[in-house]
């Protein structure tokens, strides 16, 4: 009894220890996440179909975020237990035992939770519970502290491959566009003309921008891989926001943990060495973050924990973050803390952002009733929840953070591939293929989840739209126009199954280690518009399709091909829900232009 009563007086001594450092860590968040440059950014105000935003009290709005500051209240009543994750902190210690020196942490299994004793890791899941995939895939836990895992560094080529290694790949999924048809082949003339504009740039005369990048020969694989001396790999995983119980039944359950995130992308990198016959040793290392809560509050607490592990992240030649949904715009934030603090000196070090199903633009408009939503949530679940909707204003003091962040990475050669889900019931694609910001650096795709009967003509409708934007050009609006369209139901949609496919991941590795890389740092270009208004004018998508149609059929080297294709799947369609039968009434005008 005596035990209980101690255990039960250290746990609530615990718990206000953390309750006061998370009210000084969110009064601290603003200052410590560094960002206090002034952004090179163009604002683009040829809108398509678009309305300006009202920036005018910016300035005012980052001022009152300073000191504007709520108190998390019941914390202890939050939904962090219920969690499936396999680095979970059943008693959470304070943040100054996250800073201290880990050399005495003892580790005796990969496969864990963390029990009372903060330093000491100890087994009460065994891997017969696990996929059989994840736990190839998963390597011994090398250091860990609460709310991460740096896992045992391990060196391979593509001699020692597992061999029965699975990938998960649905053969009805995809993801469009494809990636060796999206971007064009970098020819020779592409290599004077990128050489002579760099040379202008340098003296300061005027030059055409780039507004893409290039594919390189994938036929040189091998020797691409030599070229850049990649050896050391460090894969980084950040998981999004969590439902509570109340929630989970309506949008399904969690099961995007970083752990997951990290495991799929070491079986990209290992597919990748095997299709490339690397000979030469890979040391592939892994770091998992987990931790609920408010943006700010995850990136200050994230960036704490990686101050651990400083040296492992200099001296990685290529850094893949893997993210989704709100842990998107966290990593965003982090990575540009990151460069900021201590890797702005290493420019030759190659790092991929995969953003899945990211709130970079908010979630849906109107999704459900927020009223409904936020009771079911804590005091300190609601600001969390709150936030995501203030990115649908792009003139909000997230968003204003977020694209200096996004800033800061681009000028720093970060290639980020923003992917969205065709039937996510969360997150609407203009705001998963982060539409707003224009970069030659960003690659947008779309997830086509193989069991949602989605339309072969919306299917290439979505594809040639991102194909554009992948050439710096525009899609006249179209996805924004349709997000509202295709919205998944919310009992299962495609928020969670777009981690499940191998496809994502590789996608991201193509884009990182098979493009050319700028020839100079380009501003990004900013494209506002108000959420509130799109999809509301039944004329205008028939007028958007007529402009997207103008762009394929003059960019594309196929394109009344594509155009003809188009048409036979209009004519073919037979949508069976209401927002659909009305999406093609709406274009029915355009039969003859197609």
């Amino acid at each position: 009894m005596s035990d209980s009563k101690n255990n039960g007086s250290n746990t609530s001594h615990r718990l206000h220890t953390n309750i006061k450092l998370l009210k000084k860590s969110s009064l601290n968040s603003l200052n410590s996440i560094g960002l206090t440059k002034s952004l090179d950014i163009e604002i683009d105000n040829n809108q398509d179909n678009d309305d300006q935003i009202n920036n005018n009290d910016t300035s005012n709005r980052i001022n009152k975020m300073k000191t504007d500051v709520k108190e998390v209240n019941d914390i202890g009543n939050s939904w962090i237990n219920w969690r499936k994750s396999s680095i979970n902190s059943i008693n959470k210690p304070s943040i100054e035992d996250i800073t201290k020196d880990n050399k005495d942490i003892n580790v005796t299994s990969s496969w864990s939770f963390w029990n009372n004793n903060n330093k000491t890791l100890t087994t009460s899941v065994t891997p017969k519970d696990y996929p059989q995939e994840e736990i190839i895939a998963t390597n011994k836990i090398l250091q860990s502290i609460p709310d991460a895992a740096l896992f045992e560094p391990h060196e391979i080529d593509s001699s020692s491959l597992p061999s029965n290694i699975e990938f998960n790949n649905n053969d009805k999924d995809k993801v469009v566009p494809n990636f060796n048809e999206s971007l064009p082949i970098y020819s020779t003339k592409d290599t004077i003309i990128n050489s002579y504009n760099r040379l202008k740039h340098s003296i300061g005369l005027s030059t055409n921008d780039p507004i893409h990048l290039y594919r390189t020969n994938e036929s040189n694989h091998h020797h691409y891989h030599h070229h850049h001396g990649i050896k050391k790999i460090l894969i980084i995983g950040v998981h999004g926001f969590f439902p509570t119980k109340m929630i989970r039944p309506i949008i399904g359950e969690p099961t995007g943990t970083s752990l997951k995130f990290i495991n799929e992308v070491e079986k990209s990198i290992w597919k990748w060495i095997k299709s490339c016959q690397i000979t030469d040793e890979i040391k592939i290392q892994k770091i998992a973050l987990e931790k609920e809560g408010k943006i700010l509050d995850r990136v200050d607490f994230f960036y704490k924990i990686l101050q651990n592990w400083k040296e492992e992240i200099i001296n990685s030649d290529y850094i893949y973050i893997a993210a989704h949904s709100q842990g998107c715009p966290v990593s965003i934030i982090l990575l540009a803390k990151l460069i900021k603090s201590f890797l702005h000196n290493n420019n030759n070090q190659k790092i991929t952002l995969l953003a899945m199903a990211g709130i970079n633009n908010g979630p849906f408009y109107g999704l459900i009733d927020q009223n409904f939503v936020i009771k079911a949530y804590s005091t300190f679940e609601n600001d969390s929840l709150k936030e995501l909707f203030s990115f649908q204003k792009l003139d909000s003091e997230n968003s204003q953070i977020y694209l200096e962040s996004l800033t800061i990475l681009l000028d720093f050669n970060v290639k980020i591939i923003f992917i969205g889900s065709i039937n996510d019931q969360l997150v609407p694609l203009y705001s998963s293929n982060c539409l707003h910001i224009r970069h030659p650096n960003i690659y947008r795709a779309t997830f086509i989840d193989g069991n949602s009967n989605t339309p072969e003509f919306v299917t290439r409708t979505i594809s040639i739209a991102n194909h554009l934007h992948n050439l710096g050009l525009s899609d006249h609006g179209v996805i924004k126009e349709i997000s509202n369209v295709l919205a998944g139901p919310l009992t299962g949609g495609g928020h969670s199954k777009i981690y499940q496919s191998s496809s994502v991941y590789d996608l991201a590795l193509q884009f990182t280690l098979y493009t050319t890389d700028l020839p100079y740092k380009i501003p990004i270009k900013l494209k506002p518009y108000s959420i509130d208004q799109l999809g509301l004018n039944p004329y205008h998508l028939p007028w958007c399709m007529r402009g997207m149609l103008f762009e394929v059929r003059d960019n594309f080297i196929n394109g009344n091909e594509e155009i003809l294709k188009l048409f036979k799947e209009f004519e073919n369609w037979n949508p069976n829900s209401k927002l659909l039968k009305d999406m093609k009434y709406r274009l029915n005008g355009l039969r003859s232009k197609l």
